[in-house]
């Protein structure tokens, strides 16, 4: 075991992410990950930002990957690349024709929210706090626990929501789903790489986070 940990021949990594993380930012590092380190095993845990966190302090994963930065004594955040959350609704929806909605109008239509204390969820309401809108004024619908179940259901007709540009390329060139731009709303989030300060990370743990921040 000894052995295995000093190299990358046979280590297996734990790594915890949230959804956007997880389903579109790690996935396709994957290959690049097996031509420099065949012999890394990595195995990835999901669950909200918080949750995730929770599990990094427990020892669960040796890295995090989240769309929020709590106050969090113990950890360092690590910026990555910024995500950008847009409003979509779908191809039928009143608004799919709009130029520009103005801010004051989401309060109008039934929204669909990410969990409260999502990564999402807090850059939301930033937001709309920083335009001087209370984020008590939207109607929310449904809070959903993955973008996944927020587009099967704008998809069909249903809401609109705020949402990740990378979790929605392939369904906007599909025309299942419209970006909807919202005038002076600029919702953006960093995503952050989450290690415990006081542990060495194993070669395994190191050589991910270098392919990470890259």
């Amino acid at each position: 075991s000894l052995a295995s940990f000093s190299g990358l021949t046979d280590a297996p990594l734990y790594v915890g992410a949230s959804n956007i993380p997880g389903t579109y930012l790690i996935p396709r590092l994957l290959p690049e990950l097996a031509r420099r380190h065949p012999g890394i095993r990595l195995t990835l845990l999901a669950g909200s930002s918080r949750a995730i966190l929770d599990k990094l302090l427990s020892g669960e994963v040796e890295l995090a990957v989240v769309g929020s930065h709590p106050d969090l004594p113990g950890c360092d955040f690590i910026p990555l690349a910024p995500d950008r959350l847009v409003l979509v609704v779908g191809p039928q929806h009143p608004w799919q024709r709009a130029v520009a909605l103005t801010p004051q109008q989401l309060s109008e239509e039934a929204l669909l929210l990410r969990e409260s204390g999502s990564g999402s969820d807090l850059a939301l309401r930033a937001a709309l706090l920083e335009l001087g809108l209370d984020p008590a004024g939207l109607q929310v619908a449904a809070r959903l626990g993955s973008n996944e179940a927020i587009k099967e259901s704008i998809a069909n007709g249903f809401g609109a929501a705020f949402l990740s540009e990378s979790s929605i390329r392939r369904e906007v060139a599909r025309g299942e789903l419209v970006v909807v731009p919202v005038a002076g709303l600029s919702v953006t989030r960093h995503l952050w790489l989450v290690t415990r300060s006081n542990r060495t990370p194993s070669p395994a743990a190191a050589a991910f986070a270098t392919l990470l921040q890259e």
